[in-house]
C-alpha cells in the first residue's frame, strides 16, 4: 500500500538577513567573473595543484570529508568522474600545463558526485593551445565509447554553439563549451547556459556582495 501525502509542508526556512558592505575596489580573480551564483566554486589556482588536487581524490577516494579525516574509503569518485566527463590526463597537461593554463576550479549544482552530480571544472587558458587539445580529449572519449553508442554532436545553449559528447547511459556525459580564455567541461547543461550567461555579466559570482566580502 501507499501512503498519502496529505501532511502538511514545513513553513519555509527564514534565512536570516545581513547588510554585507564590501570594499567597492576588492580585487576579484577573473575567473570568479565565470561562475554562476548558485555553484559551489573550489578555485585550484595554478594546473600544478590541480594536479595535486587530482592525486588526492585518488588517494581518498574523491570525498571530500574523506580527505579531511583521511579515512581511505574508495568511492573512485576521480576516475569516474573523469571518465564521465571523457577528460584524461594528457602530455600537454604534464609537460606544458603551466604555460597553457592560467587558472582551474572545480564547480557544480550539488554535492552528490558518487551519484552522478552535476559538476564540472572551468580552465582559464593562457592561450590558444588548450582549445585543441580539448576537442582531442573528447574526439579520443568518442572512439573509446563508440561501441556503447557513444555521441558527439554540437548544441545550441544561450545562443552558442556547444559540443556534446554522451552515451545513452550516461557514463559518458559531456558538455565542452568556450567563452573567450575559458573553458567548461560538465556534465549538466544547465551549468553551461549558466558560465555563458555569467560570462556575459549575468549572476557571476564575483558580483555578489557575499563573495566580495569574504
Amino acid at each position: 500500500d501507499q501512503a498519502l501525502a496529505n501532511q502538511q509542508l514545513p513553513p519555509e526556512f527564514a534565512w536570516p538577513t545581513h547588510d554585507l558592505q564590501p570594499p567597492p575596489d576588492v580585487p576579484v580573480e577573473e575567473m570568479a567573473k565565470h561562475i554562476p551564483a548558485e555553484c559551489f566554486y573550489i578555485r585550484l589556482g595554478k594546473f600544478s595543484n590541480y594536479l595535486w588536487f587530482d592525486q588526492l581524490q585518488e588517494d581518498y577516494g574523491g570525498d571530500l570529508s574523506t580527505m579531511v579525516s583521511l579515512r581511505a574509503y574508495e568511492y573512485q569518485m576521480s576516475e569516474r568522474g573523469e571518465k564521465q566527463l571523457g577528460l584524461e590526463k594528457t602530455v600537454l597537461g604534464d609537460l606544458f600545463g603551466e604555460a597553457v593554463i592560467a587558472d582551474v576550479a572545480l564547480l557544480g549544482r550539488d554535492t552528490f558526485l558518487e551519484e552522478g552530480g552535476a559538476f564540472g571544472i572551468l580552465f582559464q587558458a593562457r592561450n590558444g593551445l588548450l582549445a585543441n587539445d580539448m576537442k582531442q580529449q573528447q574526439k579520443r572519449a568518442f572512439e573509446k565509447f563508440k561501441d556503447r553508442g557513444a555521441k558527439m554532436e554540437i548544441v545550441k545553449i544561450a545562443g552558442k554553439d556547444v559540443s556534446f559528447l554522451s552515451t545513452p547511459d550516461n557514463r559518458l556525459r559531456s558538455f565542452y563549451a568556450a567563452d573567450g580564455l575559458f573553458h567548461l567541461v560538465t556534465t549538466s547543461r544547465a551549468i553551461v547556459e549558466r558560465f555563458l550567461e555569467a560570462g556575459a555579466g549575468k549572476g557571476a559570482l564575483a558580483d555578489t556582495a557575499e563573495f566580495r566580502f569574504t
